[in-house]
């Protein structure tokens, strides 16, 4: 048996490719947005690195004495900052 064509109108394929467009364009700011709001986030996590004087979201500080070590998830629970907590661990943070 052989394959059936289909015959689509100009009117048909016009609107095909509209409608394409529009996906593609729908995609593309998604995306836009999704790399916006990882900016963001970004931006947030280095703003409290910095508050708090951490080099990077996996660094420990040492206590005056060396014998206890904090890392940045240690200080958002302690803060109680669980939107901090979340985008450290987003954003590579070790929960170990």
């Amino acid at each position: 048996e052989t394959p059936r064509m289909f015959v689509c109108s100009e009117e048909e394929v016009r609107a095909y490719d509209v409608a394409s467009e529009q996906r593609r364009r729908q995609e593309m700011e998604q995306e836009r947005r999704r790399r916006h709001r990882m900016q963001k986030e970004w931006q947030e996590i280095q703003d409290f690195l910095g508050v708090h004087h951490f080099p990077d979201v996996n660094s420990a500080q040492s206590s005056w004495w060396g014998f206890k070590r904090t890392y940045p998830l240690h200080t958002a629970v302690r803060e109680g900052n669980w939107r901090m907590y979340q985008l450290l661990v987003k954003h590579g943070a070790n929960r170990q």
